[in-house]
């Protein structure tokens, strides 16, 4: 590049930070609070949510209380199905007409036995939850309490702060905008590194860090900066596109536009592929008969139905206890089957295995282990946070020396 190339991409450097700087301090600071959150948590809620190695389909069922068997529930569930054929017409679980229920799961929360329906679009609204016994709507807050821990609400507050969705669209935007902002300040960054290395190695000064009559300020942010570039390319690769991700999949729910990139199931239990068959009392009766004859003696905290793409309805079948387990059956015939979700662990197949929650793993760094790569993770962001905020003190420093000259332009 001539040098008048590298001045213009010094510049596009400079004003990118400026535009974009206090938006990044936001975005690093909120990241470094959800890291440091979640490096702490004990009980492991961000892996509950999908997307952690370390969390298991089955860890509910610990002290979950045991359902009893479905056909007991018979007038509950069929009033609770009912209900949601009759809102087929305005809701998503309707397609040409044919009521399609993707998933259906009945387990107890609390004292109360849980009915919940699921399409397959990914969209939350088409959630419906009953109270099995009577088929009458169960409040969400109600649904969802023995299945997340007490602090849910706390991080799914923070992740909405973090992506922007806190005030909608407009904000996960304005994230992507930054997230595009950043990848531009690392390449940059790392091109005027090596054009400064190249011209000291052409004159015999070879080594990787060297300081000279410069601030501290300077030295330390090229030093961060080439030491945690690739990390933090990462981040910023990753979070755009897990952001346009977001975006795409909340103008298709909200305004039906394009198509959902990636599934959003319900955290438990895993969404199906393909619709299930009408006959669901009797699919969750035939699982509740195929897993009492497997293990007389054991608990069952909760009877899954889904839909695999293979057309087969699937029963899984959670076992309560001190060593929850997952047992599959067809749910037609009560045959043993196998199933992804049997492992007990978020590997393998389905929803864990997309490439979305893929992608969520290598931006936040577990990609290596949950615990190790959220230190690499907040080391990336400690040392992003300094570059930021040097990167003002040196902008600042150059607006008043500007400004003693008579040059009070705020870009140049």
């Amino acid at each position: 590049m001539t040098q008048s190339g590298w001045g213009h991409m010094r510049k596009y450097h400079r004003w990118v930070m400026t535009v974009f700087g206090i938006l990044l301090v936001y975005w690093v600071v909120s990241g470094l609070v959800m890291a440091i959150y979640d490096l702490t948590d004990h009980n492991q809620i961000w892996a509950i949510e999908g997307g952690g190695p370390g969390a298991r389909l089955t860890d509910f069922a610990i002290d979950a209380q045991p359902i009893a068997a479905p056909a007991s529930y018979g007038a509950g569930l069929a009033a609770a199905l009912a209900k949601t054929a009759a809102l087929a017409k305005t809701a998503a679980l309707a397609k040409t007409g044919s009521l399609q229920i993707a998933s259906a799961d009945l387990r107890m929360v609390g004292n109360a036995p849980r009915f919940q329906l699921a399409d397959a679009s990914g969209d939350r609204n088409t959630e419906r939850r009953f109270y099995a016994n009577t088929g009458a709507p169960m409040d969400e807050a109600v649904a969802d309490a023995a299945i997340y821990p007490a602090n849910h609400d706390f991080r799914t507050t923070l992740k909405a702060w973090h992506r922007g969705n806190i005030v909608g669209l407009p904000g996960q935007f304005v994230g992507l905008s930054v997230g595009i902002a950043l990848i531009t300040l690392t390449i940059t960054g790392v091109w005027f590194y090596f054009q400064l290395w190249n011209g000291r190695r052409k004159i015999g000064k070879k080594e990787f860090f060297w300081s000279g009559r410069e601030s501290m300020w300077r030295r330390l942010h090229r030093w961060s900066a080439i030491v945690v570039a690739v990390f933090v390319l990462n981040i910023a690769i990753s979070g755009t596109i897990l952001a346009w991700g977001e975006i795409q999949l909340n103008i298709f729910l909200k305004y039906h536009i394009g198509f959902a990139p990636y599934p959003r199931p319900m955290p438990l239990p895993p969404v199906s592929s393909g619709a299930l068959p009408r006959d669901i009392p009797i699919l969750l009766q035939n699982s509740y008969l195929a897993a009492r004859a497997a293990a007389p003696h054991a608990k069952i905290a909760a009877i899954t139905l889904v839909e695999r793409g293979d057309g087969v309805a699937k029963g899984l079948v959670t076992l309560a206890g001190g060593a929850p387990k997952i047992l599959a059956f067809n749910a037609r015939t009560g045959a043993a089957v196998t199933d992804w979700a049997t492992g007990g662990a978020q590997v393998g197949a389905g929803y864990f295995a997309d490439w979305h929650q893929m992608l969520k793993r290598f931006h936040r760094g577990d990609i290596i282990g949950s615990f190790m790569g959220r230190f690499i993770d907040i080391s990336a962001g400690l040392a992003l946070l300094y570059l930021v905020v040097s990167s003002f003190v040196m902008y600042v420093n150059l607006l008043l020396q500007r400004a003693k000259l008579g040059r009070k332009g705020l870009f140049w």
